[in-house]
């Protein structure tokens, strides 16, 4: 039956199946052609909540007709309801079962429908996807089947189905039933030989089993015997594999009964749907294909039915709306959208595609979940089911939001350009692929004094203003369009008032969506005013730069990284470089390169002048100081530098100017004034007069400091002689290489200067005492005494000297100079070739320190000096652990003689360096003696002399070191001793010299601490490992608070910087109590012992080992 309408999808009570179901497969469901489809809900009585579009034509009902419950009753007129949950039953097993109702038209007619039971699970639901076939025609071939057996019952059996069966299009067989309940084949037609390959004659009599083929024997057993139990008429599909082909079949089985109603036979009639197969198959995989492809489309695709409800939506409306598609089907654009109040609008226009069946079109703006407008093109196009009627309506929507907003940023440009270009000061044309104007603004017309139609449509040379450039302006633009690369050029014009104008032209291809040239946009610029600036400030560069270039003075420029920018000729004339040696330098670099080039090589890399520009640069201030070049023959010239801070006109610095003009005549001028008044022309040393000044100055800072000062007056021992056997030129000669020799062996902060004829006079600023006094004029006196060469004679000549200290001896410049001339009478009155300070008990001083400097020369050849040891005590245990090594001198007429009796002189006439090797071999000598006894190490310690670090002329490690591999002393066994004097001195030298020392593994002590300028600092800095609290401080421990604070402030001290601690001068049992109840670990003093001689030392030792105890 053909409905005259087609009817819409019925859903009903099923708003969650519907919203919450499988989506893919109801929108298959209402696919064009797809099969009628039914879904019942057993737990409601197996009521209908669906149906498909197929199923209500098929059924010739609408939805209010289908939502009753004749399906139900037609079921029932089929089957019990104890077959129905029979079925239920069976479907819940193998999830498939079948059944035949009779369905009634409305007209009366009526027909067999097969339904195809499927059964399955939503959200824990049982529902039954009901398949409807017609099988009219299946139904009539078996109903001539049973009128055929009617028939042959009177006797024609046979001759009728020869003639009915042969000329079926599908193969037929009879089968007769055999005891063992099996079939067996009477007959068959001929379709059914060529299927079977067999005739029928030998095809009779066998089994059916035995002739289909064995790949499909087993499931044909399983039908057999469903009908055979059944009795009932059998209808499947399968498939049957042979030779490598499938072939799908029909199969319908027909029992055939006799008048007692027993099967006796069955009818098999098999129908080839291969072909049918193939084109569902297709089918199929187009409708897969075609879901694939409108799933992943990157357009919003959506099938609403003929009520206008959305029944598919694709991944792409899911991802535009944000929504599952289970929130949007079942529902209309109104009931369910996000198009705010352009849903009734869309709505409207798919009810008007589907009530005229016409395609539409509509424009959508649509804000996403993030508040942004999308603009959708939507294409609606109506569907038609088999039966030509409309079934739905198809729409497509583009989302074209990114064009949209490409138009409007379009049109805003557009309109912002047009703006721009209206209201430019600048000339704007615009020129087409010929060269001639398609556009141009106001400006243009002001200035050439052309209206806008004049010049439209033509060309620079048809009609310009540009005179004898138009020429060269259509070449450029000819250019540009080839090119396609922008280009510039200036162009002169006359203007409406007959002045000359300046114009810069920039020339803009603009390029069409196939990246050709389309037009030419000109932008013209008045520089006018611009070139008349450029050509004064031309006018004034050459100006200046024809000074600057023709200065005799070097003038350089240097930016705020103070490297060079610019230089003019004369540096480079007076250096004899080119610009690109210097340029891009500073300074610093600069003086290096060009010291180098003389071939300098220690070279300070520090420059005032390169720190005079920094200090510019800082301070904005300008400054002047003079300075040295060295020109190309490498002569020092003396310049005066004016350095000047220049700005720009935000009074940003930019830059410094250095001028530097050459004053080595000036100077050369004023050095020749100076010399004259104040030096001696014959050894250029400073003469009376500077030295006066000198000493006045000198002692006067020294009064104000309270610091000493030293005056020494030199005469040269018989130079009268000289001059007067030799000549005077000889005299001067040797005058000269004595200033010169006493100027290489006097300290440099020392002042020489020739009082006249053969006297000097030497100030001594830096003075502690006499014997820095002695030793600057003994190192004059050697340097005199040196013989010399004169015109190839060798003369030897001595000098008397005579000293005198401030304020020892005086505090008036006259009587300073008096005393020590008073002094060198002395000298020369005890024989010359002497030194005398002024003093009443001269001459008995001076007879007793000469003879103990001559002793002490010879002393050690002699074996006249001895090492004393006094011990260290362990303050907790009592236990001795070594001693301090302390010289003595047994002088053969003197006898034993302490170290403040000769210690100083030797360290004037530096025997102290000698007599410290001496004392440390001794020392390490003794330390492998007393150490080969068992028990702790015993370590010496030894004093060391600061002549020793700075003057020796073997190094102070090397004596150290060599000294403890001759005596094979390990160096754990010796200390060394030093005053803070020597740390004090602050050089670096005597740091190196203590780290190589600790290096080698002798620790450091620090002598009688706390007497000097004792200082956190250089304990902090210096290695040192213990220090050793002067005796002063221990003497009135009990006795002076100051001095119990005192010595626990350094204990404190020496704690927190990790070091040891000796006492010295322990003296009483209550200093040592006191002393080990303060922290301190180590004494030494009377207490415990005298210093004593190696023998004495070793018998304390062995006391100790046999018992006893120091303390």
């Amino acid at each position: 039956m053909t409905p005259t309408e087609t009817s819409p999808p019925f859903y009903l009570d099923s708003d969650e199946l519907v919203a919450d179901g499988p989506t893919l497969l109801l929108s298959m469901l209402e696919m064009p052609y797809c099969s009628p489809v039914l879904i019942t809900q057993p737990s409601r009585g197996f009521r209908i909540v669906y149906a498909n579009a197929a199923s209500l034509s098929f059924f010739g009902m609408n939805a209010e007709q289908i939502s009753g419950d004749w399906f139900m009753r037609e079921w029932s007129a089929s089957q019990s309801r104890n077959d129905r949950e029979k079925t239920l039953q069976e479907l819940r097993h193998q999830y498939r079962a079948q059944f035949t109702i009779q369905h009634q038209y409305a007209d009366g007619n009526s027909k067999p429908v097969e339904v195809t039971l499927f059964l399955f699970l939503h959200q824990g639901e049982e529902f039954i996807a009901n398949y409807c076939v017609d099988i009219s025609q299946r139904v009539a071939q078996q109903h001539s089947l049973l009128q055929i057996d009617a028939e042959a019952a009177r006797g024609e059996r046979d001759r009728q189905y020869q003639t009915i069966f042969e000329r079926l299009d599908d193969a037929f067989m009879l089968l007769d039933i055999t005891p063992q309940r099996q079939l067996q084949v009477r007959w068959l037609n001929p379709v059914a030989e060529r299927h079977l390959a067999f005739h029928s004659q030998h095809a009779a009599g066998r089994l059916l089993r035995d002739l289909v083929p064995a790949t499909f024997r087993d499931s044909w057993c399983l039908y057999e015997q469903r009908c055979l139990e059944r009795g009932t008429p059998l209808h499947f599909e399968d498939a049957l594999d042979e030779n490598g082909l499938t072939r799908y079949i029909d199969v319908s089985m027909v029992p055939i009964r006799n008048e007692l109603h027993e099967m006796v036979s069955v009818a098999l009639i098999v129908r080839d749907i291969t072909e049918r197969k193939r084109e569902e198959d297709e089918r199929f995989d187009k409708e897969r294909v075609f879901r694939a492809l409108v799933d992943n489309a990157p357009d919003v695709i959506i099938r609403y039915d003929a009520q206008c409800r959305r029944i598919y939506v694709n991944r792409q409306y899911e991802k535009a709306t944000r929504t599952q598609a289970t929130n949007s089907l079942g529902r209309s654009p109104v009931q369910y959208s996000g198009l705010g109040s352009s849903a009734q609008q869309y709505q409207n226009t798919v009810q008007r595609v589907i009530d005229t069946g016409h395609a539409g079109t509509m424009d959508l703006s649509v804000a996403d979940i993030d508040g942004q407008q999308r603009y959708y093109e939507l294409r609606l196009v109506p569907e038609f089911d088999r039966y030509d009627q409309l079934c739905g309506v198809l729409v497509v929507g583009r989302d074209y939001t990114e064009r949209h907003q490409a138009e409007e940023r379009l049109h805003a440009s557009e309109q912002a350009f047009r703006t721009l270009v209206e209201n430019s000061p600048d000339a704007i044309v615009r020129y087409d692929t010929q060269c001639r104007r398609i556009y141009v603004n106001h400006v243009y017309e002001e200035i050439c004094g052309l209206s806008n139609g004049a010049v439209l449509g033509k060309n620079p040379s048809e009609l310009s203003a540009a005179g004898l450039n138009v020429a060269q302006l259509e070449q450029k633009l000819l250019a540009v369009i080839a090119s396609k690369q922008p280009d510039n050029i200036d162009i002169c014009l006359q203007g409406n008032d007959g002045r000359l104008r300046y114009f810069e032209l920039k020339l803009t291809p603009e390029l069409g969506q196939r990246g050709d040239t389309v037009s030419v946009l000109a932008v013209a610029r008045d520089i006018t005013e611009r070139k008349d600036i450029e050509e004064q400030l031309y006018r004034s560069e050459l100006t200046y730069r024809t000074l600057v270039e023709n200065s005799p003075d070097i003038i350089c420029r240097y930016n705020t990284q103070r490297r060079l920018v610019y230089c003019n000729p004369a540096l480079l004339k007076l250096v004899n470089m080119q610009a690109s040696d210097i340029i891009g330098l500073t300074a610093a670099e600069a003086r290096l390169k060009i010291l180098q080039s003389h071939g300098y090589t220690d070279v300070p890399r520090e420059s005032k002048v390169d720190e005079a520009i920094g200090e510019v640069i800082a301070t904005g201030k300008s400054t002047e100081l003079e300075t040295k070049i060295l020109n190309s023959q490498g002569v020092q010239i003396s310049t005066l530098l004016r350095l000047t801070a220049e700005y720009d006109r935000d009074n940003t610095l930019i830059s410094v100017l250095a001028v530097a003009r050459d004053i080595s005549d000036i100077q050369e001028y004023q050095q020749r004034i100076h010399m004259l008044a104040f030096y001696d022309p014959l050894t250029a040393l400073p003469n009376r007069s500077f030295f006066n000044d000198k000493v006045r100055r000198s002692l006067l800072n020294a009064r104000l400091k309270g610091k000493r000062a030293g005056l020494m007056i030199i005469d040269l021992d018989h130079f009268k002689t000289v001059n007067d056997s030799l000549g005077h030129g000889h005299g001067d000669t040797l005058l000269k290489i004595i200033s010169q020799r006493l100027q290489n062996c006097l300290d440099a902060s020392a002042t020489l200067a020739r009082l006249g004829g053969d006297e000097f006079g030497v100030l001594l600023s830096k003075v502690e005492d006499r014997q820095d006094l002695h030793t600057q004029a003994h190192y004059a006196m050697a340097a005199i005494r040196d013989p010399l060469l004169v015109d190839g004679k060798e003369i030897s000549v001595s000098a008397s000297i005579g000293a005198c200290i401030y304020p020892d001896d005086g505090d008036d410049l006259d009587d300073l100079v008096r005393f020590a001339d008073s002094a060198l009478y002395m000298a020369k009155a005890s024989g010359r070739n002497t030194l005398r300070f002024y003093s009443k008990e001269l001459t008995t001083q001076a007879r007793e320190r000469l003879e103990l400097e001559n002793d002490l020369r010879r002393c050690l050849e002699r074996d006249e000096m001895r090492l004393l040891y006094q011990p260290k005590i362990d303050l907790r245990s009592g236990q001795i652990l070594g001693a301090e090594a302390l010289i003595r001198w047994h002088h053969p007429r003197r006898g034993l003689l302490t170290p403040d009796r000769f210690i100083h002189l030797a360290e004037d006439n530096g025997t102290i360096v000698d007599l410290g090797r001496w004392v440390i071999e001794t020392a390490c000598q003794a330390a492998c003696r007393w150490n080969q006894r068992p028990g702790q190490p015993l370590k010496i310690a030894v004093n060391l002399s600061g002549r020793q670090f700075f003057e020796s002329e073997q190094p102070l490690l090397a004596v150290i070191e060599q000294a403890l591999l001759r005596h094979h002393c390990p160096a754990l066994w010796l200390e060394v001793e030093i005053t803070e004097g020597i740390l004090l001195e602050d050089r670096p030298d005597v740091m190196d010299q203590l780290q190589q020392i600790r290096a080698l593994g002798l620790t450091i002590a620090v002598d009688d601490f706390g007497t000097g300028y004792s200082s956190l600092g250089y304990l902090a800095r210096f290695p040192i490992d213990t220090l050793k609290i002067d005796r002063s401080f221990v003497d009135k421990l009990t006795t002076a608070r100051e001095s119990a604070a005192l010595v626990r402030a350094i204990i404190s001290m020496a704690r927190s910087l990790g070091m040891e601690l000796v006492a010295e001068g322990v003296e009483t049992e209550e200093q040592a109590i006191m002393l080990a109840s303060m922290g301190c670990q180590q004494a030494q003093g009377y207490y415990y012992g005298k210093p004593m001689s190696e023998a004495d030392f070793i018998h304390m030792l062995n006391d100790e080992a046999s018992g006893g105890a120091m303390i």
